[in-house]
């Protein structure tokens, strides 16, 4: 599956320096490698470009975390491939969603610090059991996993 994010797309080509090096004891090489990976760092930072920084699917969905450097939230894009539909959630609206590690079935999956939890929910689509066990969370608790049901 490719994903084409159009004139938006970083390409590898057009990157200065380099995002990786070989395994080395030379301290001139390492150094070398640092400063490339520096000024890739820096060019990504000062880019208008949107980076896609985590991506993966299923056979029912796509879902792909984008991220602008200079920007605390990033955005989500969901596509249901069956139905052909994609849905984003750009810069906290409709609600702030945490950034997922993985889907199973329907369900994409995040892990979130237990102080962060109540920041990136939203009340309206949890039970009250849930939101009990939320505002009963500790700071120095487990992190949390979270649960986005998509439908």
């Amino acid at each position: 599956m490719y994903l084409d994010l159009g004139d938006a797309e970083v390409k590898l080509e057009g990157l200065p320096g380099c995002g990786h090096g070989k395994r080395t004891d030379s301290d001139e090489e390492r150094r070398r490698v640092t400063q490339d990976a520096t000024e890739r760092y820096q060019f990504l930072k000062k880019s208008e470009s949107i980076l896609p920084l985590i991506k993966f699917f299923n056979n029912d969905y796509v879902y792909v975390y984008l991220a602008k450097t200079d920007r605390g939230y990033g955005s989500h894009f969901i596509y249901n491939r069956k139905q052909r539909e994609g849905y984003l959630c750009k810069e906290g609206e409709p609600f702030i969603m945490y950034p997922c590690f993985g889907i199973v079935d329907n369900v994409l999956l995040s892990i979130c610090q237990p102080d962060l939890v109540s920041k990136v929910v939203d009340r309206n689509l949890m039970s009250s059991e849930e939101i009990n066990k939320m505002e009963t969370l500790k700071e120095d608790d487990n992190p949390v996993i979270l649960k986005y049901y998509l439908k």
